[in-house]
């Protein structure tokens, strides 16, 4: 595991430890959910993209080839380059869901080198940064209670102390963000909310 990122389950069972009969009402889903918002609406920052590298020598990266297409990783953000089991270049066209070839290529599978949005290669789940761990953490504490605050069932000055951490655990990141395109942005968007809704196991053996 990447010591530079963490999984939401981490985060889910960290409050699981402390606010036992609230975090029943929610799984881990939620607490996924809540992470993204923390990245996309606070710290703006889904531009992080991981290299996952093809290796015909070990079988790494490779994918099966039917009717002259390949079904693409879900979070996959840009390809680098497709070749096949000699490492030769291969055409091809990526449609968003198909890396397509030309009809007369002869091997059954092709080998794909990408940049792609963090995932959990086993659940198919994004990740998250571990510098980003605490924000989280506090907002999804947050969001455990916000039902409960508008019925007034928790007290003002304790609700206002936690929105104060969790502004707090933001500025205290250290976020050098480069510049994106709105386009790039809505991708990586649909890339991360669907590995949300629909987690799987990715096709690439890293």
């Amino acid at each position: 595991m990447n010591t530079k990122y963490v999984k939401h389950e981490s985060i889910y069972l960290q409050l699981s430890q402390i606010y036992k009969k609230k975090i029943i009402q929610f799984d881990s889903k939620d607490i996924g959910r809540w992470c993204h918002e923390v990245e996309r609406d606070y710290l703006k920052d889904v531009e992080h993209r991981l290299l996952f590298k093809a290796n015909p020598d070990d079988g790494s990266g490779k994918l099966k080839v039917e009717n002259s297409k390949a079904i693409a990783p879900r979070n996959v953000f840009q390809i680098k380059s497709v070749f096949d089991k000699y490492k030769n270049k291969v055409d091809y066209y990526y449609d968003g869901v198909y890396i397509n070839l030309s009809s007369d290529y002869q091997y059954n599978d092709i080998y794909l080198t990408y940049y792609g949005v963090p995932i959990d290669i086993k659940t198919g789940y994004p990740l998250i940064k571990a510098s980003h761990r605490n924000a989280c953490y506090l907002y999804c504490r947050n969001k455990l209670y916000e039902e409960d605050y508008a019925e007034n069932k928790i007290p003002e000055n304790r609700w206002h102390r936690w929105q104060q951490e969790f502004s707090q655990a933001l500025m205290a990141i250290d976020s050098s963000l480069e510049d994106m395109s709105n386009e790039d942005f809505d991708i990586i968007q649909r890339i991360i909310m669907s590995t949300i809704d629909k987690p799987f196991n990715s096709p690439i053996n890293l």
